[in-house]
């Protein structure tokens, strides 16, 4: 009888727990294609372990859930961190509240298409060393200062050699 009051409670617990979200398929589609064109909602400028695992744990369980976890922020000492988190909180509760349409998620996602891909900042060669393997980059840099031939002196050119007209020999026969 024990057993049986339990297992009610937990499934009366469960469905009450998962029943607060009370976003719909579409809504919840809608934000996460919006995330997916618009990542940089979720960035936030912090740089303490306390505040980057809170920040976690809310990005976390938005994107898996949609849900916003209450989270103390009693353990985090800088105001500027705080005023960060608090912003994410509020960016990402104003989402939930107010789902963007399928129009503006569309329009966008065509406005970032349309606009070109913006070149890489080359950074020096000692930042190019950290990324890419130095034995390849030092040969790329002692071929890069050689002197290349033109295409066009290096092939030969000739007369294109005219293709026989076989419709012609068709019809003949």
């Amino acid at each position: 009888m024990k057993k049986l009051f339990l297992l009610n409670l937990i499934l009366f617990l469960s469905i009450f727990l998962c029943g607060q979200n009370n976003l719909n398929d579409d809504a919840k589609a809608r934000i996460g294609t919006y995330l997916k064109i618009n990542p940089q909602i979720l960035n936030v400028q912090i740089s303490s372990l306390e505040a980057k695992s809170t920040v976690d744990i809310i990005v976390f369980a938005f994107e898996l859930y949609f849900i916003i976890p209450t989270v103390s922020l009693n353990n985090i000492k800088d105001l500027q961190e705080k005023k960060e988190i608090e912003l994410l909180i509020s960016r990402l509760d104003n989402l939930l509240k107010n789902p963007p349409e399928w129009e503006h998620i569309i329009a966008l996602q065509n406005e970032k298409k349309s606009k070109p891909p913006t070149p890489p900042v080359y950074a020096g060669d000692e930042k190019a060393k950290q990324y890419y393997n130095t034995k390849y980059s030092d040969l790329n840099k002692k071929s890069s200062g050689s002197k290349g031939m033109l295409i066009q002196n290096e092939t030969i050119i000739e007369p294109p050699v005219p293709i026989p007209d076989k419709s012609k020999e068709l019809i003949n026969e």
